[in-house]
């Protein structure tokens, strides 16, 4: 009985560690999406200097952090260190337009926000919007209009790419792949695709 009761007590003790430490390595992902927000408002703001800060302080805890946490994989790893290197060179740049410094930062934000809520995260709330533009670039293609395709093309590859890391998350290597080559057949062949049929794989393939 002793010995029922001491496995007993081992086992509920290892259990309660194991509960704490998961809600450390949560919190420590909602603190990072703070910073995250903080970077996105200072970015948008044009305080570069303390963005850039902010974000420096998380260059650690987002590489020791615990992914598995958080339902993360190693590729999912490399999306949000990619993700972090963009977005420090958007700050370190001193020829980008501040406008494409903001893309990057609302990128990054979506990406964080994505990690501690998968159920609901803000990147689906531009859901509607980024639908829109593929829908006008459809329009294009069906009027044989090559010059307002490549703008709508340009506006929509830009919404896009806000997105685009977060919607990635949690998606097998093979789901990924197929993203990024429907993106970069669409890229590389735009010129043809205005021609009609031979775009229907891209709009059907490329709706989230």
């Amino acid at each position: 009985m002793f010995l029922f009761g001491a496995l007993f007590l081992l086992s509920f003790a290892m259990t309660t560690d194991a509960t704490i430490a998961a809600e450390d390595d949560r919190e420590e992902w909602v603190h990072l999406h703070v910073q995250a927000e903080d970077v996105l408002r200072d970015v948008t703001e044009k305080q570069y200097e303390q963005a850039r800060k902010t974000l420096k302080e998380m260059s650690k805890p987002i590489t020791d952090a615990d992914y598995s946490a958080v339902s993360l994989d190693i590729h999912d790893l490399s999306i949000l260190v990619t993700s972090y290197e963009r977005m420090e060179q958007a700050l370190t740049s001193t020829s980008l337009p501040h406008e494409e410094r903001v893309r990057e930062a609302h990128r990054f934000f979506y990406l964080i926000n994505a990690v501690i809520h998968p159920e609901e995260p803000k990147w689906l709330e531009t859901r509607d919007d980024v639908l829109g533009q593929l829908e006008d670039v459809r329009k294009a293609v069906e009027r044989d209009d090559s010059v307002l395709f490549q703008r709508l093309w340009n506006e929509w590859t830009l919404e896009f790419h806000k997105v685009q890391a977060a919607m990635m998350l949690r998606k097998t290597p093979s789901e990924q792949e197929e993203l990024r080559s429907l993106l970069q057949f669409m890229t590389d062949h735009r010129h043809r695709l205005v021609e009609g049929d031979e775009a229907e794989p891209f709009f059907q393939g490329a709706r989230f």
